[in-house]
Formats: C-alpha cells, structure tokens, sequence
C-alpha cells in the first residue's frame, strides 16, 4: 500500500503537470491572452494604440499600427470577411485600416517606439503631420512591407510611450 509520503508525491507531479499545460495552452493561444499576436506585448498596456484583424470565427489583437501592418499589409490577401481596425489617432475609435490615412516620422512614438499613426480622415493627418513634425502621409495601398521596412525602424520594444500618447495629445489640443 501507498504511504501518504507517495500519495503528496503523486499530488505534486499532478500539480505540476498541470501548470505544464495550462502554461503551454497559454502559449499556443496568445492571440486569446491579450498579448500581442505579432510581438507578445500586452495590449492592455497601451489601449489607444491597438489593432485588430477581425474575422468570422476569430479576432487577433495588435499593440500597434506596425505590429498590424506587418502582418498584414498592403498587396497581401486579407481574405473575406476579414476587417483590419486600428484607433485614430485623435478620436480613439476603432477605424477601417485599410481605409484610413497614415503619418510616418512624426515625433509621436508608439508602444514599440516610431510607428505609423493612423487617422480616419486625411485632413487630421495633414494638421498632425505639420504639428508634429510628420515625413510623410500614406494610404493602406502604399504600406507594402517593403515600404513599411523602408519608413519603419525595425528595433523592438523601445520604451518611448507615455509621453506624447494620444490621450495626452487629445486633452492638450482638444480640451
């Protein structure tokens, strides 16, 4: 018969693979874990920045407009039913990716450091490119991953969020 000194035992190596495979379904699934599908980082973090690719039987959140866009840029196949969502820069509101109007080099950074800041309306990213010092403005159909690594640092993870971040910018500029 078992002591009770193997009875623990077995309930330790139970635990433990437990947490083996709960960690491991964890992994599998980040794009359910509220973590970014591309980079891993949380989106959570930093809301005024997410994206998404929303599809029938699935959505896939993004901390960014780069972490979007290179997976899934222009010239690629989307597929149907499958709808790209980014913020606007100035409202916060989710918007058509493959719609909306971009700045790149501005002085804003995102979570991940340079990036390309969206916009629902053309005439909002003509007056942020002027007030922020933007170097360019593109439509979803320009940002092919060749141009996106040509105008987009490909450093990750930079801390440069915080300051400057829309919510800032919004209550400076809007209030």
């Amino acid at each position: 018969m078992g002591s009770r000194t193997d009875i623990k035992k077995i309930n330790l190596v139970a635990l433990f693979l437990s947490l083996f495979f709960i960690t491991s379904a964890t992994l599998l699934f980040a794009g359910d874990s509220g973590r970014c599908l591309r980079c891993g980082m949380i989106v959570a973090k930093h809301p005024q920045w997410e994206g998404r690719m929303e599809a029938k039987d699935k959505v896939e959140s993004f901390c960014a407009p780069r972490c979007l866009l290179f997976s899934h840029p222009a010239g690629g196949e989307l597929g149907e039913g499958v709808k790209l969502m980014l913020k606007d820069y100035y409202s916060t509101k989710f918007i058509d990716a493959t719609t909306a109007w971009y700045v790149s080099g501005s002085d804003i950074m995102g979570p991940m450091g340079p990036d390309m800041v969206p916009f629902a309306k053309k005439e909002d990213a003509e007056a942020f490119m002027k007030e922020h010092k933007g170097k360019a403005l593109y439509s979803w159909k320009d940002l092919t991953t060749e141009k996106l690594k040509e105008v987009l640092p490909m450093k990750h993870h930079k801390k440069h969020h915080g300051e400057n971040s829309p919510e800032q910018h919004h209550n400076e500029h809007h209030n």
